[in-house]
């Protein structure tokens, strides 16, 4: 009995701690896609700065582009973050997409 409630734990810490990581990648893109859509408006790089951004929250910049012109634009970015704890034979990244800037999203 006492094993089963000792691997209950541990798989509900395992399962806690996944969450946690997907909510930092989703977190790290959100704040990657807002920097680079600031570095938009302000007429500078805005792929480089949402790596900068997304670098700072231990998260790697794998997709990056914008959408539209000068005034109305989207920045797209894709972040890749590690899930920890880390599991033999288990999915070690997660990657989450953000959407930044002055277009409106279009529906499905």
């Amino acid at each position: 009995m006492a094993l089963l409630l000792c691997a209950a734990m541990l798989l509900g810490v395992w399962i806690a701690g996944w969450i946690g990581s997907v909510h930092r990648a989703r977190a790290a893109a959100d704040l990657a896609a807002l920097a680079g859509a600031q570095a938009h408006v302000r007429s500078a790089e805005a792929c480089p700065a949402a790596s900068t951004v997304a670098r700072a929250n231990d998260a790697t910049l794998v997709r990056c582009h914008i959408e539209g012109d000068r005034r109305d634009f989207q920045v797209v970015v894709a972040v890749r973050s590690q899930l920890t704890p880390a599991v033999a034979g288990a999915e070690r990244w997660v990657v989450e997409e953000a959407i930044a800037g002055s277009l409106p999203r279009e529906q499905p």
